[in-house]
């Protein structure tokens, strides 16, 4: 008897719904509208173009969502048609960095693109030695957060029963080669129908 760890990094953008999305945004809206004014002159230096380019989103953004703007007029006379790029970072697509595709689910894999697994080890439960399986193959400088105790699937092959379950990434990074697949870069293998779309 064998037991395997999926081992996901959850989607960083994943709303299942719209109610979903529409309460954390207003949420969001409602916080910042009861929140105190942002200081702009700590972030900013006074006058500069990022402090006016900021004045001027802030001042829009609040006509759009609430009609009003706390900003006065003469605080934007001048700033008509300011344009501030912002550094942006690209992101790397390589199966080698975590923040790939922040939309998806991604599984951690090993090299030979197979999740963690091992034989059960005498009075060690199924969920201690798949998490066991993971430590033993990625290190112990990843935080790993098993979902459940109950496996979500089982794979026999040879007349042995594998039982996966699967865990969460919390935090850091693995200490062997590792991948982080999409469900169809991993389509040739057995579980990959256990991991979640998004």
């Amino acid at each position: 008897m064998k037991s395997s760890l999926l081992i996901i990094r959850p989607a960083y953008l994943n709303f299942n719904s719209e109610f979903k999305t529409q309460y954390f945004k207003y949420q969001r809206d409602l916080h910042q509208a009861l929140s105190g004014n942002f200081n702009k002159d700590f972030y900013y230096q006074p006058q500069s173009l990022s402090q006016r380019g900021f004045i001027q989103r802030e001042h829009q953004k609040q006509l759009d969502k609430w009609g009003y703007s706390i900003y006065k007029d003469q605080q934007l006379s001048s700033q008509n048609e300011i344009s501030v790029d912002e550094n942006t970072r690209e992101i790397d697509d390589s199966v080698k960095n975590i923040e790939r595709r922040g939309e998806r689910s991604l599984v951690l894999v090993d090299e030979k693109n197979a999740i963690p697994t091992t034989t059960v080890n005498p009075k060690e439960s199924l969920d201690q030695a798949a998490l066991r399986a993971g430590y033993e193959k990625f290190g112990r400088d990843i935080d790993l957060w098993l979902v459940s105790k109950l496996p979500i699937g089982v794979n026999r092959v040879d007349n042995i029963d594998t039982y996966t379950f699967m865990s969460y990434i919390l935090n850091g990074k693995p200490n062997s080669p590792a991948n982080y697949l999409t469900k169809e870069e991993t389509s040739e293998n057995y579980f990959v129908d256990l991991i979640p779309y998004k």
